[in-house]
């Protein structure tokens, strides 16, 4: 009756942490590393493939690693959950290895080899009493035991990986583009201040194949320089092909003009911006609408403009703006109150992240 008792309760305990295992996998694959997941994918295959078959074959993969674990390393009941360390130290080296070099799986698969060969030397025999054995499973200390050391595993596992919000952005925004859906790109963190020059590079990227770039751009945080728009030593890719961009650009005369105007924009260089505009658009209400913002601000700015511009509707933002400037009392205020109503303009971009940029 106590053999019978005890191979019932490791029956039991194997299938609830089994259960508990694969329902954090799954769960931390595809909804918290999805993105992750897919760069990794995509860097072995060169293919692209649905997040939920890559976190439910990653999970499977994991869980047969464990069972061969346990049949290696006969850890007993009490100690059962310890042969999940080699399938959580995999799930964190999957979302984490890759950031800080190829030498960190090795070395850590070869201390986790030697802990549970010690481990497995010193813990195999089982220190459960009678009592316990005869205790229904869910109420039995063994079974407690199990699910603790299984949670505090995948506390440090969920804590420990990667939180990088601009990284996730990046790669949702390139997985999209893969796919050629430039919406879902321009969605990646869209509502964020959070960014950094590639993720800049690549909203760019994504709204000039949709024509948008000179009315959008700056609706978004941006960063960066103008030489950014293209790869660069700053603005990199990790998915999509190096010349992908710098193609497009080649091959489009109005997203090339479009690059080399936001270009100026984003180095605050209106006067070249105004130079080169009526090369490529007419001073009319056509302009996209941060051309006309950055006019509206230098025909402002500048005593002797090369190109003056007016538009009734424009020039009332623009006071609107200034009015709310001096009714500030001091520059956090200002900057707080122009970043609510005018965070998606050209103006908020010059007057608050351009020159706050060039005064460092």
């Amino acid at each position: 009756m106590t053999l019978h008792s005890t191979t019932k309760s490791t029956t039991a305990i194997s299938a609830v942490c089994a259960f508990v295992f694969c329902l954090f996998s799954f769960a931390y694959l595809y909804v918290y590393q999805a993105d992750i997941l897919s760069y990794i994918g995509y860097q072995l295959t060169r293919e692209y493939y649905n997040d939920l078959v890559e976190a439910l074959v990653y999970t499977g993969l994991l869980q047969l690693l464990q069972y061969r674990i346990a049949q290696r390393f006969p850890f007993g009941i009490r100690f059962h959950a310890l042969t999940y360390v080699p399938s959580m130290l995999i799930l964190f080296l999957l979302t984490e290895a890759w950031l800080w070099g190829g030498w960190l799986f090795p070395l850590a698969v070869a201390v986790v080899v030697m802990g549970l060969w010690l481990g497995g030397y010193y813990l195999q025999r089982d220190f459960i009493s009678v009592k316990e054995r005869m205790a229904f499973f869910l109420l039995s200390r063994s079974m407690w035991v199990n699910l603790l050391v299984l949670t505090l595993m995948m506390i440090v596992v969920a804590t420990a990986g990667t939180d990088n919000a601009v990284l996730h952005y990046r790669l949702k925004a390139e997985a999209a583009l893969l796919r050629g859906d430039t919406g879902e790109a321009l969605e990646a963190g869209k509502k964020s201040m959070d960014t950094d020059a590639s993720l800049t590079m690549l909203r760019a990227y994504a709204l000039a194949k949709e024509g948008r770039l000179g009315d959008a751009l700056f609706t978004y945080a941006v960063t960066g320089t103008g030489k950014d728009l293209l790869p660069s030593a700053d603005a990199r890719l990790l998915m999509l092909p190096q010349q992908e961009i710098s193609r497009f650009v080649k091959t489009h005369r109005r997203a090339a003009a479009d690059y080399r105007l936001c270009g100026c924009l984003m180095d605050g260089r209106l006067d070249d911006f105004a130079r080169m505009l009526p090369a490529v658009y007419s001073a009319s209400d056509s302009l996209p609408l941060h051309y006309r913002e950055a006019l509206t601000l230098y025909t402002h700015l500048r005593s002797h403009p090369s190109m003056v511009y007016h538009h009734a509707v424009m020039d009332e933002d623009y006071d609107n703006m200034k009015q709310l400037e001096r009714n500030c009392h001091s520059a956090t205020e200002r900057h707080l109150k122009v970043m609510e109503q005018y965070g998606n303009t050209y103006w908020y971009y010059y007057n608050y992240v351009w020159r706050s940029r060039k005064s460092e």
